[in-house]
């Protein structure tokens, strides 16, 4: 199954919803552009819930971590909602990601929203 998008916005965040696959191939593609293209429409705070995506390999790990930057880079931000345990586990193996990208595994959307209102130490 191919890597489906629902774009949401909350004041000014922006929430991704995934569903499906965020692994090498197609569906890199399909992301990169969906944040792609919100960038260039000036959004630039980004919440990517996970909650219904099914896997994700090291490619679409490296994928969030790209987009992340690419947001910080313009003055925004990526944080990530509702990783699954075996997302939870492969973020484990990659140095630093969750000091990279600021990660909500539990509690609900509106905790996590707020959070962009809050200061970072990044």
């Amino acid at each position: 199954m191919p890597l489906a998008v629902n774009v949401r916005h909350v004041d000014e965040i922006t929430i991704v919803d995934l569903a499906g696959r965020l692994a090498s191939g197609k569906s890199l593609v399909i992301f990169r552009e969906a944040i792609h293209e919100l960038l260039k429409g000036k959004r630039k705070r980004f919440l990517i819930n996970l909650q219904t995506v099914t896997y994700v390999d090291f490619k679409g790990a490296e994928e969030l971590i790209s987009g992340a930057e690419t947001a910080r880079r313009r003055g925004g931000d990526l944080k990530i909602f509702k990783p699954n345990r075996r997302a939870v586990h492969l973020f484990r193996f990659i140095t630093a990601f969750f000091a990279f990208i600021e990660t909500f595994e539990k509690g609900d959307e509106e905790e996590a929203i707020a959070s962009f209102h809050q200061p970072t130490a990044r």
